[in-house]
């Protein structure tokens, strides 16, 4: 997200989110026993798309390191 120029605070129990303007930001969830959870539906507040198929099989393979992955065409 901070590369399509998103900015994401935690604080005062809830997280943030915001694109130019800090006044823009809006709530994207709360702490609930001490992690934060994300309101509503969190694949249509946080989606991302890609054309990159190394880039996704990073995402399916829990984040691994591109060098563990195998070479995708």
């Amino acid at each position: 997200m901070e590369v399509r120029g998103y900015k994401v605070t935690f604080s005062n129990e809830k997280v943030c989110i915001w694109k130019n303007n800090v006044k823009d930001a809006f709530t994207l969830g709360f702490i609930v026993d001490s992690l934060y959870q994300v309101d509503g539906n969190p694949l249509g507040v946080i989606s991302c798309d890609t054309t990159l198929q190394s880039e996704l099989w990073h995402w399916r393979f829990a984040h691994l390191h591109y060098k563990a992955l195998p070479n995708v065409r």
